[in-house]
């Protein structure tokens, strides 16, 4: 008998039960039927990680071990871990590159040093704006790349320039 067949019955006697005997047994029914789900699920994660890893008798409690344990890494009592994907650590990486926040806010200072546009905090935001819309254009290409673009697109269309 599965467990989703173990279930079924459990719920039919959960209601006959509860016109005949004390609320005490259908409680207890109800903790089985839970119980048994949690087994499902324990299962149904354990045939994930042997379909992909291959047959390894404990692997999923080793898992859980050693994402609780953290061996060989120091991280002290987290409150708030979290698994990152690869992207997620390559983008992480990628920031920590430029620098911490307080480098790079020291860094926009300097550069502002001598704007008159300058907020309260010494930063000139209207420069910022111009240095994301340069990035925004690079990421279209250069100036001669557009003009090839261009030239390709009108002979294409027939059209002289």
């Amino acid at each position: 008998m599965t467990e989703n067949e173990v279930n079924k019955v459990i719920e039919i006697a959960i209601a006959e039960v509860e016109w005949d005997y004390p609320l005490d047994y259908a409680v207890a029914f109800e903790t089985v039927i839970k119980a048994l789900k949690g087994i499902q699920h324990y299962r149904e994660m354990d045939r994930k990680l042997r379909e992909k890893y291959g047959d390894c008798d404990g692997l999923l409690e080793m898992a859980v071990e050693g994402l609780c344990k953290h061996p060989g890494v120091d991280i002290g009592s987290p409150k708030k871990s979290r698994l990152l994907t690869d992207e997620d650590v390559d983008k992480w990486d990628a920031y920590r590159k430029l620098g911490t926040v307080e480098e790079l806010t020291d860094l926009m200072v300097v550069i502002s040093e001598d704007s008159d546009k300058c907020g309260e905090d010494g930063i000139d935001l209207e420069f910022i704006k111009n240095l994301i819309e340069l990035k925004h254009y690079r990421d279209i290409g250069t100036l001669e790349e557009c003009q090839e673009a261009m030239k390709r697109w009108r002979e294409n269309n027939g059209k002289e320039s």
